[in-house]
């Protein structure tokens, strides 16, 4: 099993994390834990492409496969999680449901993760684009570039 490409040492964490920036019939599909909107995506493991990593966190959180398209952007974000410093580099990847996909297109849907070597349930949720910036999601840099449907790469640097 590969290791992820993070580390923690003492009060600072890095990480490199692919994200999938899911639109279908104008809604996009995030991931809802404790009351706070991520883009779907995990830790890149080490010899893994992005891609091959936005395929394999979806289908272990949903249970479901995912057509990843073209990189949409990069970002440098700087946080604070459970008291510590984090660095992370995320690539941002367009992607789609496959037409055979049994994810409802709207709604709500559970999954499960896995977080400090336990099984958490996590909820995917359908957000209208017009709605993304009346919600706590991150990185809300993000936002803009996918509401314009910009086809560039976008390069952002997010810091709380």
């Amino acid at each position: 099993m590969s290791k992820d490409i993070s580390f923690r040492r003492n009060d600072y964490g890095f990480s490199l994390r692919a994200a999938a920036v899911i639109i279908e019939n104008g809604k996009a599909l995030l991931q809802c834990f404790n009351g706070e909107y991520a883009f779907i995506g995990g830790q890149i493991a080490e010899n893994e492409l992005a891609k091959d990593t936005l395929e394999r966190e979806f289908l272990e959180e949903a249970g479901a496969e995912l057509e990843i398209g073209e990189m949409c952007a990069v970002g440098e974000t700087f946080f604070t999680w459970d008291g510590i410093a984090y660095q992370q580099i995320g690539l941002y990847f367009y992607a789609h449901l496959p037409e055979n996909s049994k994810i409802p297109k709207d709604g709500s849907f559970r999954g499960f993760d896995e977080y400090d070597n336990k099984k958490i349930s996590i909820e995917f949720c359908w957000i209208p684009i017009e709605n993304l910036d009346q919600i706590p999601l991150y990185p809300k840099e993000l936002i803009p570039h996918i509401t314009q449907n910009s086809n560039q790469i976008l390069h952002f640097i997010s810091k709380d």
